[in-house]
């Protein structure tokens, strides 16, 4: 079973240690190589977000103009090493709830939704420092903030400033990513089509980009919420904060900057499940390999040793 293929099945008979590891490892690789390549439009999506800018084509262009193409890529190195490990945890602490919910009879659609809400608890106490110090690279074209500068301004709390609004948009908000994504899945029959890889791989894409869109749509006026308590000093409660970004320009303004973050939130997850689900199934081969490897060395070894009891047995009796 992949880490993608959100069908309830019997899993591989492999440690469950190896098992974390492996939806880890997945999760790990495909993060990775999606947010580098979506990262540009992020940086566009969050100075929108900060600045209240109106233009998505002006802020690319202001950057472009003052920071030259590696301003697009401003605080690349946190998240793209911080949120790989993140999704990880993610990935494989939404696998692992998902295992322990097949026991029980529960709606299908209910285990994956309880399973992204876990996954969002545990992973938000990681995701909070990672993404303060995302914020402040990309709010500040021209700043350079280290987590030890942070350490030394705010102590550990300044590191997990905005940890409030960050499980307010994880927990709701990867129970829809991971639930929507096996709906859209079984709506489309991509299980059915494993003969058809082009149009499993394109259905795969679908589903993968559509869930990561209803992502945002539901988490984004928390997000901007969050964004603004990371960002500025002044704020620092959800309500208050939501209240102040409504009476700006009302629903508008908590959605400023949806447009670049659908943009690179479709083709970022669609690249994420098809990486995913290609590692995972790479993965479940070479730890079968290698199991069956281990049992066939403790079967020869187990072999070996009643020849030589045997051996020791007949040399006794003559």
């Amino acid at each position: 079973m992949s880490t993608g293929d959100y069908t309830i099945q019997p899993m591989h008979k492999y440690h469950g240690v190896q098992k974390f590891l492996k939806d880890f490892v997945a999760a790990f690789v495909s993060t990775g190589t999606a947010i580098f390549m979506g990262y540009p439009l992020d940086t566009i999506r969050v100075r929108m977000q900060l600045y209240n800018s109106q233009s998505a084509f002006r802020v690319f262009s202001e950057i472009l103009t003052k920071e030259g193409i590696t301003g697009m890529y401003k605080g690349a190195v946190s998240p793209v090493l911080g949120r790989a490990p993140t999704s990880g945890i993610v990935w494989a602490s939404n696998a692992f709830c998902r295992r322990k919910l097949e026991p029980f009879e529960i709606n299908l659609e209910a285990k994956f939704v309880l399973s992204g809400m876990f996954a969002g608890v545990v992973s938000s106490p990681i995701s909070c420092p990672i993404e303060h110090l995302k914020i402040k690279k990309q709010g500040y074209p021209d700043g350079k903030i280290s987590y030890l500068k942070l350490i030394k301004q705010e102590k550990i709390r300044g590191l997990y400033k905005g940890m409030a609004p960050v499980l307010a948009r994880n927990v709701p908000g990867f129970g829809v990513f991971f639930s929507s994504y096996h709906i859209i899945k079984k709506r489309l029959h991509i299980n059915d089509l494993s003969e058809n890889l082009v149009k499993k791989t394109l259905y795969t894409c679908l589903a993968g980009g559509m869930s990561g869109q209803l992502f945002w749509l539901v988490s984004y006026p928390i997000d901007m919420v969050k964004n603004t308590i990371q960002y500025n000093p002044k704020h620092t409660k959800i309500v208050p904060t939501f209240l102040c970004l409504y009476r700006e320009n009302g629903i508008k303004r908590l959605y400023k900057g949806i447009g670049p973050c659908l943009l690179m939130t479709f083709p970022v997850s669609a690249m994420m499940f098809v990486l995913n689900e290609a590692v995972t199934k790479f993965l479940d081969h070479k730890i079968v390999q290698m199991n069956a490897a281990q049992i066939c060395k403790e079967g020869n070894s187990n072999k070996d040793k009643k020849e030589s009891t045997l051996i020791r047995i007949f040399t006794y009796a003559t």
